[in-house]
């Protein structure tokens, strides 16, 4: 069967809590690594689109360059304690 090609990029640090910005990169990675696991799913590792974390793209320009049928976004904000 054909795998569906995904790849997650960079979230978006939405509070601007630069303690906690290292999870742009974090939070990603830890959804590749469980979207690995499935055996329909060809996903682009993190050192692949890690590219994206210094700059504004837009997620469908990127799904093109990364040659990818499906691209995961997100965003984060760190309120308080959580």
């Amino acid at each position: 069967a054909a795998q569906t090609t995904v790849a997650v990029l960079p979230f978006q640090n939405i509070g601007g809590d630069k303690n906690v910005d290292f999870l742009r990169l974090a939070i990603p990675d830890q959804i590749v690594t469980a979207l690995s696991y499935s055996p329909s799913l060809a996903v682009r590792p993190s050192a692949v689109t890690q590219r994206y974390a210094s700059q504004a793209f837009d997620p469908q320009s990127a799904g093109q360059e990364l040659k990818v049928s499906d691209v995961v976004t997100g965003e984060f904000l760190k309120e308080a304690d959580n």
